[in-house]
């Protein structure tokens, strides 16, 4: 091969690599914007999503408050009748454990409020006196808690006594 063919087939091929190249930067290039549109499209997909999510959190909690401010009075009863039954429960445990009674019935009294402040307000003011309650009185809202579980428990155990020493009269009804 004579110096002049070994020069064109160097710049042959120099020429034929300088179009691959220029083929590879265009396929880089395309490649590169498709990408870009990709992750333009999911990040407008990801954001419609959750643009629905907090709708749909949104109508939910309207709907929840909705349901909830139709039965206030009678969550309100319902309250008033536990408040009640952790008095009797403090009550009872008074000569035992006076501190917790004594938790139970400031326990009680807050609940007897809060039912009070529901046939009043409406439950978006409700859950923010709840907040602050909580948050002023962290002690006292744990320790209710704690009282009202047990309170709770005893009542409950009370009701499963006084049932099963009530004399039957025959064997239980089985529904159909």
């Amino acid at each position: 091969m004579s110096e002049s063919e070994k020069t064109g087939y160097v710049s042959d091929s120099l020429t034929s690599l300088k179009s691959v190249g220029e083929a590879a930067h265009k396929a880089g290039d395309a490649l590169q914007g498709a990408g870009a549109d990709a992750l333009s499209k999911a990040t407008e997909t990801v954001r419609d999503a959750q643009g629905r999510a907090i709708d749909l959190g949104s109508d939910i909690a309207k709907q929840a408050v909705s349901i909830a401010e139709t039965q206030k009075d009678g969550i309100a009863d319902r309250l008033e009748g536990v408040a009640s039954t952790f008095h009797r429960s403090g009550d009872e445990l008074r000569e035992k454990e006076e501190w917790l009674a004594l938790v139970i019935d400031r326990g009680a009294d807050e609940m007897a409020k809060l039912a009070k402040s529901l046939r009043s307000s409406d439950f978006k003011s409700l859950f923010e006196d709840l907040q602050s309650f909580a948050r002023r009185q962290p002690a006292l809202f744990m320790g209710t808690s704690v009282a009202a579980g047990f309170a709770l428990a005893r009542v409950g155990k009370t009701a499963v006594v006084g049932a099963s020493t009530e004399p039957t009269s025959g064997p239980p009804e089985v529904p159909k």
